[in-house]
């Protein structure tokens, strides 16, 4: 069984902590597409998220994307403050 899927089995893919280590992780092994899923998954999101999906798409995919990624960043604090 994987990681990820011993996380969710045990019910620790919604925590935030867990979440951002299974991002860095995927981003690190490139499969950023998993990190987007996981990503995605989360209800709520804290810095060191949205650092793990831009730092994955900037050194991954494209560089436009992550500052795609960093706009949301953005607009997402501006709807909570």
């Amino acid at each position: 069984m994987s990681v990820h899927g011993l996380c969710v089995k045990c019910g620790f893919e919604k925590n935030l902590f867990v979440a951002s280590a299974l991002v860095f992780v995927y981003v690190t092994t490139m499969r950023i597409y998993k990190a987007k899923i996981v990503f995605d998954g989360m209800a709520e999101r804290d810095t060191v998220l949205w650092a793990a999906m831009f730092a994955g798409y900037a050194q991954h995919v494209e560089p436009l994307l992550s500052l795609e990624v960093y706009r949301n960043m953005q607009h997402e604090d501006e709807k909570q403050h």
